[in-house]
């Protein structure tokens, strides 16, 4: 059967309950109609064999769950629990099948998407803890997805890696602006009120205690390397913790004095993965990863001149150094690699 088909089939599903519905005016609104079709959906993608309708079912259950009114993000979770058998039959018929990757691609989007939103219908502070979740979400990704693909594929087919290093990537850096802190702050100013503390344990340490085990695995299986990045839950939920003791007997002025050892923190590791990720791509002959941590410290540097009142001269001229190293870097590794080609 084509795609095609398979397609369309998948839409005159929805067609036929919107003509029933219209037929025999049975009530109800877009959120219902879009959850009986996304469920009326599921019999095809195991009946058919087919990834399209798999794709509109993770899509339309997103929609429903974010965009369809508060209280819909809890019941992603086993909406999406249905649709995992397609996926084990996909990884056992093939791994790398394009059908799988593009499948994961959007799974592993759609998955990042809803853990913020049933963060924020169920958890109270959820924008003080969005950070330590997603940091913990995205390492998980990483780690899991380094044990997974194992081959060395290029980053289009290791979505959940790509996903991961991203995320990570955007968060610590995130994190390395005070004025995050501050807003942190307001969390640890308030950590005496019933219960807060004890929700940052309770989300926190299993997410730990994941990236433990991980960890473990990676070195394991000889993946030392994925270490620095995979750290990066502990890195924050270390951070959280020492904030919280800062600031719980502090007074709400005294917050701003005392992002200072958390945004140093965060600026070490950044500036660390740069680095690393610099000297990795040297060593390894990859112009792509070198120039993937070159643009790491070209930002944490760029992003720091504008927070101080350094003057607009010398910006430029940080500009013009940071584009000089850019443009060495890569007119050796070029060099190189004609070298290793004659």
């Amino acid at each position: 059967m084509s795609k095609w088909i398979r397609f369309i089939t998948a839409f005159a599903v929805g067609a036929s309950i919107a003509l029933i519905s219209q037929t025999y005016h049975i009530s109800g609104g877009g959120d219902s109609f879009l959850l009986t079709w996304m469920l009326l959906s599921v019999p095809l993608v195991y009946l058919m064999r087919a990834n399209v309708p798999a794709l509109l079912y993770i899509a339309g259950i997103t929609a429903w769950s974010v965009g369809c009114g508060s209280g819909h993000a809890f019941y992603y979770w086993p909406l999406a629990a249905l649709i995992v058998p397609h996926f084990v039959i996909l990884g056992r018929e093939n791994l790398f099948s394009n059908r799988l990757i593009v499948l994961s691609w959007v799974f592993t989007l759609s998955f990042c998407v809803t853990v913020g939103a049933t963060v924020r219908e169920s958890l109270p502070f959820s924008w003080s803890l969005v950070y330590l979740i997603y940091s913990g979400v995205f390492a998980v990704l990483y780690l899991g997805g380094s044990l997974l693909y194992t081959k060395g594929q290029g980053w289009w087919r290791q979505p959940f890696v790509s996903v991961g290093t991203a995320g990570i990537t955007m968060i610590t850096f995130l994190l390395t602006n005070q004025r995050i802190w501050e807003s942190i702050g307001w969390f640890g100013y308030r950590i005496n009120e019933p219960g807060a503390g004890n929700l940052l344990l309770a989300l926190g340490l299993p997410l730990v205690m994941v990236t433990f085990c991980l960890l473990a695995a990676c070195v394991r299986r000889n993946q030392a390397g994925r270490v620095l990045l995979g750290v990066a839950p502990l890195v924050v939920f270390g951070g959280y913790m020492l904030f919280t003791y800062l600031v719980s007997g502090a007074k709400e002025t005294d917050i701003p004095g005392n992002t200072i050892i958390p945004t140093v923190l965060f600026n070490l590791y950044f500036f660390t993965l740069g680095v690393n990720t610099t000297v990795s791509g040297i060593r390894s002959g990859r112009l792509g990863t070198v120039n993937a941590g070159m643009f790491l410290l070209a930002a944490l540097i760029l992003a720091r001149f504008f927070d101080s009142g350094i003057g607009f001269v010398i910006r430029g001229v940080i500009f013009i150094i940071v584009g000089i190293g850019f443009l060495t870097t890569n007119l050796v590794l070029l060099r190189r690699g004609r070298e290793r080609a004659v």
